[in-house]
């Protein structure tokens, strides 16, 4: 049984991937064009801001929440993460941490 549970996970990250690079969909054809953002400018973090800018500039109406989408499939896949919030007064960017396989380090732990 516990096999077949690990097997569950094995097809699992393989269906995300699937969908990841499949462009079905506007999310993740951003997300792809994300990626590859990341990768040209060799990023270790972003802010949503730079990230909408540089994929969904004059996006239109509904494109917080595209970009939202965008994030969220990039954390599924563990492109991304949540940056720790930085200390200090006032309101702080939403910031990400890029996975540096992402950017082809891999010695990265």
């Amino acid at each position: 049984m516990q096999r077949a549970l690990s097997l569950a996970d094995f097809f699992l990250a393989h269906y995300r991937a699937f969908l990841f690079d499949a462009r079905v969909d506007q999310v993740s054809t951003l997300a792809l064009r994300a990626a590859a953002w990341m990768r040209k400018e060799r990023l270790a973090t972003f802010k949503r801001s730079e990230l909408h800018m540089a994929v969904a500039k004059n996006g239109g109406a509904g494109t917080a929440e595209l970009i939202e989408r965008v994030l969220k499939l990039l954390e599924g896949v563990n492109h991304i993460r949540r940056a720790a919030p930085a200390p200090g007064r006032g309101r702080t960017p939403d910031l990400y941490d890029v996975n540096p396989k992402v950017l082809g380090i891999h010695d990265a732990e």
